[in-house]
């Protein structure tokens, strides 16, 4: 079934990392976490994170900026 069937987690809500504001933690919108199993999709990674994932180090695609759901 996992050839006719694609399986999708994806968590879109980062935090940025480091101590709480008067507000609590804010959001990170650089960088999101997607997995895709299944229907065909290839293995591989898309860009990378610093080592505690507060910023991009490498997008890994040729449109030099994080990857947008449009895309």
């Amino acid at each position: 079934m996992l050839d006719e069937t694609m399986i999708v987690v994806l968590g879109e809500f980062g935090r940025t990392v480091g101590g709480l504001t008067r507000r609590g933690r804010t959001r990170s919108l650089d960088a999101h976490v997607i997995a895709l199993a299944g229907g065909g999709v290839r293995g591989g990674t898309i860009g990378k994170t610093d080592p505690t994932g507060a910023t991009v180090a490498e997008y890994g695609w040729s449109a030099n900026r994080d990857v947008r759901p449009e895309d």
